[in-house]
């Protein structure tokens, strides 16, 4: 799945003429698969794939930096991502201390993929609400009011 997934992320970035981008998909599964097999066997292997990891994790932030669309949209949400990081700084911060920073830099992406979800699921839920409000008005079935008079009623 990650094999498929990172063919696609090169394939897209050729397709977009993003080039740059490849060659640091290729070193990711590199750094991922080092990381991953040998950086815990020995102290030194592991500070080294540390320190791999997150220059590889600044080039590609500054990768995202140039090839960023600076659309008036696409600036808002940098800002609202933005916002969210110093929003959560004390949790970052509390990482960083617990399980070092190379961690705390590595939670952040799954940090925002937490609020993105969070906030897919109250959209899906809020738009169900408002349909339910609606089908419930127009196909006859008990209204909220009655409902709770109903359930008095039972007691």
């Amino acid at each position: 799945m990650m094999g498929a997934m990172l063919v696609m992320i090169a394939g897209l970035s050729y397709a977009f003429h993003m080039f740059a981008i490849i060659p640091m998909v290729v070193i990711a599964a590199l750094g991922l698969f080092i990381r991953h097999r040998y950086a815990y066997s020995r102290e030194t292997w592991r500070r080294r794939t540390g320190v791999f990891v997150g220059g590889y994790s600044l080039v590609a932030a500054a990768l995202v930096w140039v090839y960023f669309p600076w659309k008036p949209m696409a600036f808002v949400l940098l800002l609202l991502i933005l916002g969210l990081l110093v929003a959560n700084q004390q949790f970052y911060l509390f990482l960083a201390a617990e399980r070092g920073k190379f961690f705390a830099l590595a939670a952040i992406p799954f940090h925002l993929l937490y609020f993105f979800s969070s906030g897919v699921a109250f959209l899906i839920e809020f738009v169900r609400f408002r349909v339910g409000r609606l089908f419930d008005s127009a196909g006859g079935r008990a209204r909220p009011a009655e409902r709770a008079r109903a359930k008095a009623a039972v007691r």
